[in-house]
């Protein structure tokens, strides 16, 4: 395979994976008494999971077409680790999908979001790591290897970045997000099922408010009225 086909192939990958990003934000349902505003601002984790994602697939896609650019021969090893990175990089629209959805909820399922969102980057860097590494273990594939400073300084900045995301990942179990939706009154991105909440089934206010009422009469005996007692007035008292 000639390098032109594997950098004609990883572009397209991509620009498939950074294209699907969008795909997850979604105009928001409004419930009774939402505005549009508060519906928006509710999908925050949206928008951030999107922008974060944008940028690490974009950085991927810099660093990949700087490598290629100096590679003169690709071999089975290559290929292989190329589509590693592949794989992973294709993989990150999911935990963005995961992260959207669940950051908001707080507790164990803002945990997990952010434990998968990591780990799914760590990933990522690992693969380019490697996919580096081979590259610039020799010549073979270079005709000429950067000066041994450039190396050494490309290679930290792949360690800085696999030390960072795993401190993502534990974090996400010792300081998950506080769910600011849930805490500013607005909806959660995870819509409860009908009939549960107030203004997110099919009851209304009206009929909420009258079931509440029968339930506060329910069980008191009714008052009885003597014949001739005008209403508001008690039996024996003249008026």
């Amino acid at each position: 395979m000639t390098k032109n086909r594997l950098e004609a192939f990883s572009d397209g990958v991509l620009a498939i994976a950074i294209t699907l990003l969008v795909i997850e934000i979604r105009p928001p349902e409004l419930h009774p008494g939402e505005t549009l505003a508060q519906a928006l601002l509710a999908q925050w984790p949206s928008y951030v999971a999107y922008l974060v994602s944008f940028l690490t697939i974009g950085v991927v896609w810099l660093n990949h077409h700087r490598i290629f650019t100096q590679v003169r021969r690709v071999d089975g090893p290559l290929l292989v680790l190329n589509l590693n990175l592949l794989l992973w990089t294709a993989l990150v629209p999911f935990p963005t999908a995961v992260a959207a959805e669940y950051l908001s909820e707080g507790g164990e399922p803002a945990q997990t979001a952010v434990a998968i969102y990591g780990a799914v980057f760590l990933l990522v860097g690992l693969s380019f790591g490697a996919l580096f590494a081979w590259v610039t273990r020799d010549d073979r594939l270079l005709g000429q290897l950067p000066p041994p400073e450039v190396v050494r300084a490309a290679r930290i900045r792949f360690m800085v970045g696999v030390v960072l995301y795993s401190l993502a990942i534990a974090l996400a179990f010792v300081s998950p997000p506080a769910g600011p939706g849930r805490a500013r009154g607005h909806r959660p991105l995870l819509r409860l099922r009908p009939g549960l909440g107030s203004g997110l089934g099919p009851f209304s206010a009206s009929r909420a408010a009258r079931s509440g009422v029968r339930r506060r009469g329910a069980g008191r005996p009714a008052p009885r009225r003597t014949s001739g007692a005008a209403p508001g007035h008690a039996p024996g008292v003249g008026g």
